[in-house]
């Protein structure tokens, strides 16, 4: 449990940074296209570039807000309210269950997406596509690794071993 913990430490620090240094990179090529529109003549590649930022940067925060600790992603919880405990239960393991198959989808046709187009490159830049639509497959994978250390977690807490779980923390 030890290594699940590591590793997913290691992941969200990997992400938040990824997603700070993005988000700081965005913010200075769109000042300077705004600085070269006004005074000078526009660059080509900061709107491209901005752009691939800003995918990535959606795509690995969804991952980030995924993770247990966060809980960020918002969610309808209607029918939690209005069912019995034993029903809405049912209706959260389906959920997380359905969750983790299309995330597998996902990250399957994402991966294939990725290897068809790394023959086409962008206009201004010239990189493949492969290396925006990566941001899918990742995405997904990041998820589902969540989802199992969540599903992990779940486990120990449902077998009495959450005294475990609070001593590694």
């Amino acid at each position: 449990m030890k290594v699940l913990h590591a590793v997913n430490s290691f992941l969200l620090a990997c992400i938040r940074t990824l997603c700070a240094v993005l988000s700081g990179a965005m913010a200075l090529v769109i000042a300077l296209q705004i600085f070269m529109r006004l005074f000078f003549k526009p660059l080509l590649w900061t709107e491209e570039s901005s752009r691939i930022m800003m995918v990535w940067l959606v795509f690995l925060g969804a991952a980030y807000l995924h993770n247990m600790k966060v809980n960020g992603h918002i969610r309808v919880d209607l029918l939690d309210q209005i069912l019995p405990a034993p029903a809405s239960k049912i209706l959260n393991i389906v959920t997380k269950i359905s969750l983790v198959a299309i995330l597998a989808v996902t990250a399957i046709f994402g991966f294939q997406l990725s290897m068809e187009s790394t023959k086409i490159t962008s206009t201004a830049l010239d990189i493949p596509f492969a290396y925006i639509y990566g941001a899918i497959p990742v995405s997904a994978c990041l998820m589902i690794w969540f989802s199992f250390v969540r599903l992990v977690e779940w486990i120990y807490v449902k077998t009495g071993h959450e005294d475990l779980l609070k001593a590694e923390e």
